[in-house]
């Protein structure tokens, strides 16, 4: 019974890290938001059915309100997420994390870890009708917060945030959304940019139902076993 529920885990977790081959229209609070730009996104078939997609930037601002300056280097956005290449999904949980300084918060050294995260979900627009081009289309992330300087501007450690990443790249070297993620591209090196935001908490509740589901089926479970 033990291994039947650990398969059971499995597939919930499965269900809960999974994609969504469409957009996924995260609501989103205006503040706080943390804008990065000169932004690279590349993403490189690994062979064996799945990519890798990572973008790297440079955080600029910090919207809390007011706005704040966020002094950091080019590569200080960082997010990278594993992608089965034929449907899109998350074949396991990625990672965000944001560095840098903000003086108007008493944080100066450039090196502090501001926000990171475990990526749970990524979604895209659907492909246009035909004969349409569909590139430079965003790519959207919800992310569990998972510590840093800011983590309690972002709700705090298990808090949802979100991330919609424009690769901006020309052509056909940007994400194109009639190919998914079936060939390598990349965007135009540093054009770039991300908005990293506080979901609202209604989504809260439909994020957690995988976890719910398990619950129950783990109490249906040892009453049976009971009787």
């Amino acid at each position: 019974m033990v291994k039947r529920l650990a398969t059971l885990a499995a597939v919930v977790v499965g269900i809960s890290v999974g994609a969504h081959a469409a957009s996924l229209d995260l609501p989103r609070q205006a503040t706080p938001d943390i804008w990065s730009n000169a932004t690279t996104t590349t993403y490189v078939l690994e062979g064996d059915g799945t990519g890798t997609l990572t973008a790297i930037g440079r955080p600029r601002k910090l919207s809390a309100p007011p706005d704040q300056i966020i002094f950091s280097n080019m590569d200080d956005f960082a997010l990278s997420v594993r992608v089965d290449s034929a449907t899109g999904a998350l074949v396991e949980p990625g990672t965000l994390t944001i560095t840098g300084a903000v003086p108007d918060r008493g944080i100066t050294d450039v090196n502090t870890t501001l926000l990171t995260g475990e990526v749970t979900r990524m979604g895209f627009p659907d492909p246009p009708p035909p004969g349409e081009l569909a590139v430079n289309d965003p790519l959207e992330f919800v992310f569990t917060v998972t510590g840093g300087a800011l983590e309690d501007l972002y709700g705090g450690v298990g808090s949802l945030g979100g991330v919609t990443l424009w690769v901006q790249g020309s052509g056909s070297s940007g994400f194109d959304a009639t190919k998914g993620f079936t060939e390598n591209f990349s965007s135009d090196m540093f054009r770039g940019e991300s908005d990293t935001y506080v979901i609202p908490e209604p989504i809260t509740a439909v994020a957690a139902i995988p976890i719910v589901l398990l619950a129950g089926i783990v109490r249906r479970r040892r009453s049976l076993a009971v009787h």
